[in-house]
This record gives C-alpha cells, sequence and structure tokens, in this order.
C-alpha cells in the first residue's frame, strides 16, 4: 500500500507525490475502487528511473564493448539525457519494462557490472572497473539525477504548462506530477471513467478558506 502524510501522497519507497492527499481523494477515488491505483504508484517509480536505468545499460555495454573509461562516461553521459528527455516527452510501457524493470534494475545490472568488471580487471583496466562501478552504484542509489535535471529545465517548464492546460489541475515542477495525472488518465480511459480534476481545486480552494478564516 502507499503511504499518506497530512499533505504529499508518498509511494511505497517514499517517492514524493507533491498532491494533497485529502483533496485529491476525490479525484482517485474511482482508481482506489478500481484497484488501480498502488499499480500507478509502482509504475511511477519504475518511470521515474528510466534516466538512471538507461544511462547504466548504455555504460555497461560501452564497457564491455570498448574497455574504455572515457567512452563509459560518454555512453552513461549521453543515456542519462537520452532518457530524460524520452521521460519527459513520452510514457511507454515498454520503455519502463525493459529498462527501469528489466536491463536497468538491480537483479540485472549490478550483476552485470560485477561481471564486466571482471572482464575489464582480468584485462588489466582497473581505472575502467571502478568508474563503471561507481556510474552504476551511483545511478542506483540516485546520487547522479542531478547530472540531467538543468540541460531539461527549460523542457520541463513547458509540459508542466502543457499538462495545467489540459487538465486545469495546477501541476508541481517534479516529473513525478506529471507523471501521476497521465497514469491516472491512461487507467481511467481504459476503465471508461473520467476523472473529474475540478474536484482537486475546489478541495484546495475550501482548505484554504478554513484555514484564513478568522476562528470564532
Amino acid at each position: 500500500m502507499s503511504r499518506f502524510t497530512d499533505d504529499m501522497i508518498y509511494t511505497r519507497n517514499g517517492l514524493k507525490v507533491r498532491f494533497n492527499e485529502e483533496a485529491m481523494k476525490p479525484v482517485i477515488w474511482p482508481l482506489v475502487e478500481a484497484g488501480q491505483y498502488d499499480d500507478i504508484l509502482m509504475d511511477i517509480e519504475l518511470w521515474v528511473n528510466l534516466p538512471n536505468a538507461v544511462s547504466s545499460v548504455a555504460a555497461i555495454a560501452a564497457a564491455f564493448v570498448t574497455g574504455s573509461w572515457a567512452h563509459i562516461l560518454v555512453f552513461w553521459l549521453l543515456g542519462m539525457l537520452v532518457g530524460g528527455v524520452v521521460q519527459e516527452a513520452i510514457y511507454s510501457e515498454a520503455l519502463k519494462v525493459i529498462f527501469p524493470m528489466f536491463l536497468g534494475g538491480w537483479l540485472i545490472a549490478l550483476p552485470g557490472t560485477i561481471a564486466c568488471d571482471i572482464y575489464l580487471v582480468l584485462q588489466g583496466g582497473y581505472v575502467t572497473a571502478v568508474v563503471l562501478t561507481l556510474l552504476v552504484v551511483g545511478n542506483w542509489l540516485h546520487m547522479t539525477d542531478c547530472v540531467f535535471l538543468l540541460p531539461l529545465m527549460p523542457f520541463q517548464l513547458w509540459l508542466m504548462a502543457l499538462v495545467e492546460r489540459r487538465t486545469g489541475v495546477p501541476v508541481g515542477f517534479t516529473l513525478t506530477e506529471r507523471v501521476f495525472v497521465t497514469l491516472c488518465e491512461r487507467r481511467a480511459k481504459k476503465l471508461g471513467i473520467e476523472l473529474q480534476w475540478e474536484l482537486y481545486d475546489q478541495a484546495m480552494r475550501d482548505r484554504r478558506q478554513a484555514l484564513d478564516s478568522p476562528l470564532t
């Protein structure tokens, strides 16, 4: 089950979705009743990991093919940027499964890195093995996320405005809120449900009015 606080929605692993949980309940309740809501939060976690997963796969492949730490860095960076652009532009079930769930997940990426490190060390590529390990482990621990945040900031601003125009929901400046809206809409469409996003705005206005009202 997901974890909630008074203010924000949190996924099982602590990823923050910056929507007020109480105000969002009337909107997403049909999805909760249909048993889709926890799956949506799990998919958000996976999709947020797309750039890390793509860059890990690219780095491991570069290590096997070239054995050069410089090439590993280049392909790792390209994978991070390409994954970040794709992540912001679309949502793909296939890419979610291939990279964050499978190839770039820790069950595949970490053993793959260890196998590659052994191969590199046997070839005398000690520095290359260290660089590869640091990059893949850094991706796994989310210590490398800032690499693609600044270059993609203008693109993120444009997408935030687009989502707000399409749904009427004020979306925060993070990917998680945009993916949350996208996935809720996709699941609702499959179920033949129309989500009433205006209920969120109304609930937030009511909360603000209640907070601003003087005590009687």
